[in-house]
């Protein structure tokens, strides 16, 4: 850790995955693919299903999951779903984005 230190300037560059759809952070009454994404990430974190709506819409239901979630992961609630929520519910629903891994044998 102390070489790290020494090396570290403080910066970092964090690589996310943007959801299908994705036009910006997502507010309260949007609807399109990106709130049928954002269903399926509660709904697997929740255990249940996703909803199955022909133009889904983020409102009131929804809206108070992402609140509870935001909560739960100690993220503003204020009910938007920002780059950070996104990164948040990818990690909490086990996402399948790319990751980073060191090569077996490496050091």
């Amino acid at each position: 850790m102390k070489e790290i230190e020494k090396r570290w300037l403080g910066d970092y560059s964090l690589l996310w995955q943007v959801p299908p759809g994705y036009r910006g952070v997502i507010y309260p009454g949007r609807k399109g693919t990106d709130i049928a994404w954002l269903d399926m990430q509660l709904a697997a974190i929740q255990g249940r299903k996703a909803q199955n709506r022909k133009m889904p819409a983020y409102d009131g239901e929804l809206v108070g999951q992402v609140k509870n979630f935001q909560l739960s992961e100690g993220l503003d609630q204020d009910g938007t779903v920002g780059p950070r929520t996104i990164i948040y519910l990818n990690n909490a629903a086990g996402s399948s984005a790319p990751k980073l891994l060191q090569k077996q044998g490496e050091t």
